[in-house]
């Protein structure tokens, strides 16, 4: 027996996969494989890393940005693709802010199993995806003008 979406508390698995946008993680993963491949490191000996490196760069951060986008722009999806997970109700509540919150952490803990230059080398966009001047996020541009965006930028 399936519940309404007005009676979901939890999301189901295929929203959570749409949430995260596999499409989405070719591009930095092949970016990835491109860049292990011109480092000229020895492949065969670095498989686990390379592995970790896919990880993180596809169905890690590349799925949070994603998540977290989504969270972000709920309203505004809510209007021009309320079809999408969170605005639909296939993510009830709070639970896109907080699978956006665990996979960010996930991919961190991930992430340590690279050392210290991969930790850093995650944190990185990760940090950024969360505050550009795109959305500005977390850094209260959200309804400035785009020279006061600039602005408090600067500063």
């Amino acid at each position: 027996m399936s519940q309404s979406l007005s009676q979901r508390v939890t999301p189901d698995l295929a929203a959570i996969t749409e949430l995260f946008k596999p499409i989405t993680w070719f591009p930095p993963m092949w970016a990835f494989t491109c860049g292990v491949i011109a480092s000229g490191a020895d492949l065969y000996t670095n498989i686990p890393i390379i592995l970790v490196g896919l990880l993180l760069t596809g169905p890690m951060v590349c799925a949070t940005s994603q998540a977290v986008n989504d969270w972000y722009d709920r309203e505004v999806d809510a209007i021009n693709e309320p079809n999408r997970p969170i605005p639909s109700g296939r993510i009830p509540g709070r639970w896109g802010l907080f699978i956006a919150c665990a996979w960010t952490g996930l991919s961190l803990l991930i992430a340590t199993a690279l050392g210290q230059w991969g930790f850093l080398a995650t944190l990185r966009p990760m940090g950024v995806s969360r505050h550009t001047p795109r959305t500005g996020t977390g850094l209260g541009l959200q309804h400035a003008p785009a020279s006061t965006q600039t602005e408090r930028l600067a500063r």
